[in-house]
């Protein structure tokens, strides 16, 4: 099964990749990247080594999956936390448009 991956945030009035930056305290800012339309059985570590094939190693500050309460599958999206901006640029940049083989 191929899936292509696609991003729900709109920046500009355009459907692409949302970069989220906040800031949790002065010394830890999150780069925070959503990615939609996700198979149901993804998990983070396959999330992660994507990542890390596509991006770099050791960028990747931490990966969510939420899934749901009964079913315990995926809803479908995730967050990638990055170290640094560049790097979630960079995994805009990679993951726009993937075509993942499940």
């Amino acid at each position: 099964v191929q899936l292509d991956f696609r991003c729900v945030g709109v920046t500009n009035s355009r459907h692409t990749w949302q970069i989220y930056q906040s800031t949790k305290s002065q010394t830890e800012s999150k780069n925070l990247v959503f990615i939609g339309n996700l198979p149901f059985t993804i998990t983070e570590n396959d999330l992660l080594s994507l990542s890390e094939s596509k991006v770099g190693k050791n960028l990747v500050r931490s990966v969510l999956v939420p899934v749901g309460k009964k079913s315990k599958k995926g809803l479908g999206y995730a967050f990638l936390d990055y170290k640094n901006r560049e790097a979630a640029n960079k995994a805009v940049e990679a993951f726009d448009g993937l075509m993942y083989n499940e």
